[in-house]
């Protein structure tokens, strides 16, 4: 499906994380297999989709790690109409790409991640956060500490509703050295309100 050699869009569009797909208001199937620019395929079936050289959710690169914007991946995606689409984004900061966050300039010991939120109003053209840190909706009991190793909340599931109860669920990996929190899931009546 994705050849990297020959459909790239440049040269760090990677597919890094699980892909997720949905189907729009028109009937277009989205199919994002995310890196930190999300860039879709788009077509009629999974089948037939193709690689949109258009990002539509860019990453910010912002050095505060208490924004919870720098390096954005599209992780999980849900629609109830095709027109509205909620995305659960893994945010990475990589404290090593910051001056002065990360001491001994090791990108392992500088990563932290949590899970902020961004929606789209155009079925899935574009994605836009609410300022940050407005967008944020889940981390780990412990805030960024450089040179503190790999840590924090990250690769959301795909989204599923249990009919049985009306909750939808979202699992979540967790990276902590402690090994007290090897994973987390998350329900809601409403996946289109962070922190319901």
């Amino acid at each position: 499906m994705f050849d990297w050699a020959s459909d790239r869009c440049n040269d760090e569009d990677i597919p890094d994380l699980p892909a997720r797909a949905y189907r729009d208001a028109d009937g277009n199937v989205h199919l994002i297999a995310p890196h930190y620019r999300a860039i879709p395929f788009v077509g009629a079936t999974l089948d037939t989709v193709k690689r949109e050289c258009k990002v539509v959710l860019d990453s910010h690169h912002n050095p505060d790690p208490a924004a919870f914007d720098d390096r954005e991946w599209l992780a999980s995606v849900y629609t109830l109409d095709g027109r509205n689409v909620v995305g659960f984004v893994e945010d990475e900061y990589w404290g090593s790409t910051h001056p002065g966050q990360c001491p001994s300039g090791d990108f392992n010991r500088c990563w932290y991640s949590t899970i902020t939120t961004a929606d789209s109003t155009d079925g899935g053209n574009s994605f836009t956060h609410a300022t940050p840190p407005g967008h944020f909706f889940a981390q780990i009991p412990a805030r960024y500490v450089p040179d503190s190793g790999r840590r924090g909340i990250a690769v959301p599931s795909t989204i599923v509703r249990n009919p049985a109860d009306g909750y939808y669920y979202l699992a979540l990996q967790v990276n902590d050295s402690s090994g007290r929190y090897p994973g987390v899931l998350l329900r809601t009546r409403t996946p289109d309100k962070p922190g319901s």
